[in-house]
C-alpha cells in the first residue's frame, strides 16, 4: 500500500504480507501488526485513556468559560434591576 494509515478513535490492523510505504498513526485505538507485515515509515499510537483525558480537559475548559459567561450575565442583570428599583419611589 502506498501512503500513510491514520485512524482516530478506532483500531488499525496490518495483516500478513501487507506493505505500507508510509507512516501508521493510531489515536485512541489499538494497532495490530502481523510479524510479517512491512512498514517503511514511523508507527505512532496514542492510547484511549490519553485521548479521553485530553477530551475531558477540553470539556472542563469550555464548561468553565460557559459558567463564567452565565455568571457575568446574571451579575449584570442584578445590577440593572437594583439600579432601576432604587430610582423608582414606588
Amino acid at each position: 500500500m502506498a501512503g500513510d494509515i491514520t485512524t482516530v478513535l478506532g483500531d488499525a490492523r496490518v495483516d500478513k504480507g501487507t506493505k505500507v510505504a508510509g507512516d501508521v498513526t493510531v489515536v485512541g485505538g489499538v494497532f495490530h501488526r502481523h510479524p510479517e507485515a512491512i512498514i517503511s515509515g514511523d508507527i505512532t499510537s496514542q492510547s484511549k485513556v490519553l485521548v479521553l483525558l485530553m477530551m475531558a480537559g477540553v470539556v472542563v475548559v469550555l464548561g468553565s468559560i460557559i459558567m463564567l459567561i452565565i455568571w457575568l450575565v446574571q451579575r449584570s442583570r442584578r445590577r440593572t434591576f437594583a439600579a432601576a428599583s432604587s430610582g423608582n419611589p414606588g
